[in-house]
């Protein structure tokens, strides 16, 4: 997955939990902080910081949480 922020409709706090194995990168400060991902880890980061995913040699999966912002609801 390729270098990018997630969409505005989103809150920017993110829960993911990894089912494999990845490395995931952020960026904050102007550095990209490198995670490496194991299986069943779980992790939070900020959708609207730029992230990606490297890519992967295996199966992977990850599950993500996140809430839409309360003005892009329709009632």
């Amino acid at each position: 997955m390729k270098r990018h922020r997630d969409h505005r409709v989103f809150e920017p706090l993110v829960a993911l939990v990894n089912i494999g194995r990845a490395t995931f990168c952020i960026d904050t400060q102007g550095y990209s902080n490198k995670y490496h991902l194991e299986d069943g880890q779980v992790i939070k980061f900020y959708s609207n910081l730029h992230h990606e995913l490297l890519p992967v040699v295996s199966d992977r999966w990850s599950l993500p949480f996140r809430r839409i912002k309360p003005q892009f609801l329709q009632f």
